[in-house]
């Protein structure tokens, strides 16, 4: 129907942005954080969109580093 759909948007900007914190090329945060933007999704909306990858993220690297011992995700994270 041409209507933005604001859920599918949400979970591409998550895919995008841990695609971009683990340095993958192809990732475009900012390109799916406007288009949320031009749907109307407020910052405050999208700001936490961003905490919770944080979280993820934060899950994935203890993850990590209890079943492998590395710490790629953990590098990513503390240079960011």
């Amino acid at each position: 129907n041409g209507e933005p759909q604001i859920h599918n948007l949400k979970q591409l900007l998550v895919f995008h942005r841990i695609g971009a914190m683990l340095k993958d090329h192809r990732a475009r945060p900012g390109v799916i954080r406007q288009a949320l933007s031009e749907a109307q999704v407020s910052s405050e909306e999208i700001n936490a969109i961003y905490r919770q990858v944080d979280q993820i993220l934060e899950s994935m690297a203890a993850v990590q580093t209890e079943a492998t011992g590395g710490l790629t995700i953990r590098e990513a994270i503390d240079n960011a």
